[in-house]
């Protein structure tokens, strides 16, 4: 459902979890389309986590057209 939004491209490393009873968290990274409008996109995700999902407390990294994550070795 998140993937689906408007000016989303895709989603990874989403991440749903239980912070205590009553209180779930998200996180998630969001790769959004060239034309998309960066504030209607979060405004569409919080939206959609807090109404559908009830998940208030939700971190979401939004990712731009190119962006490559650089390979980490620990």
């Amino acid at each position: 459902e998140l993937a689906s939004q408007e000016g989303v491209a895709a989603i990874h490393d989403l991440h749903v979890w239980t912070l205590t009873s009553g209180l779930d968290a998200a996180a998630a990274h969001v790769f959004i389309d060239d034309d998309a409008d960066l504030r209607s996109v979060l405004t569409g995700l919080h939206t959609t986590l807090a109404e559908r999902y009830q998940v208030v407390h939700a971190t979401i990294q939004i990712e731009p057209p190119g962006f490559v994550h650089p390979t980490t070795s620990i």
